[in-house]
């Protein structure tokens, strides 16, 4: 369960993290 709940939220957070870092890169 805490595995499966891992593997969900890393990704999502780093896709997050990448988003904001392109939206920063490109409007700033």
């Amino acid at each position: 369960m805490i595995n499966k709940v891992k593997n969900f939220l890393w990704p999502l957070a780093f896709g997050v993290a990448l988003i904001m870092a392109l939206q920063f890169g490109l409007f700033h």
